[in-house]
């Protein structure tokens, strides 16, 4: 379509294409799941167990937490040696910037996800017990 319309978005249109991969693969997993509950409703009981069960969530959100680190280790460890290999490149390549926005972005986000999920509330909960 874009190259009908001489339309050109990216460089290569071809990028286009493979960043529309996830959404696609996201929107056909959640088709694939509510066709599964038409089709077996029965079934629809052991979801609302596992989306409703707090073992199971608590499991879920490990599970999570650890690919996030794995996921951020791989972003430092991606940062450094991209550094430290082409050291020409720091602070002019757009792949290095990429890295390091990313980076640090996930390190940011640690923190403030960190503290939606305990409420901020923890600090002024001790000091109140102990007055």
């Amino acid at each position: 379509m874009f190259e009908v319309t001489d339309i050109k978005l990216l460089p290569n249109n071809k990028a286009v294409v493979a960043l529309s991969f996830f959404p696609l693969g996201i929107a056909f997993a959640s088709y694939i799941k509510l066709q599964t509950i038409k089709k077996y409703p029965q079934k629809m009981k052991d979801i609302i167990i596992s989306e409703n069960d707090e073992r199971l969530i608590a499991s879920k959100n490990q599970a999570d937490a650890n690919a996030f680190r794995i996921l951020q280790r791989l972003l430092f460890f991606s940062y450094m040696g991209y550094t430290l290999m082409v050291p020409g490149d720091i602070f002019e390549a757009a792949g290095w910037w990429l890295i390091t926005f990313l980076l640090l972005a996930s390190l940011i986000l640690q923190g403030i996800l960190s503290e939606k999920s305990t409420g901020g509330h923890d600090s002024k909960n001790n000091d109140s017990e102990d007055m």
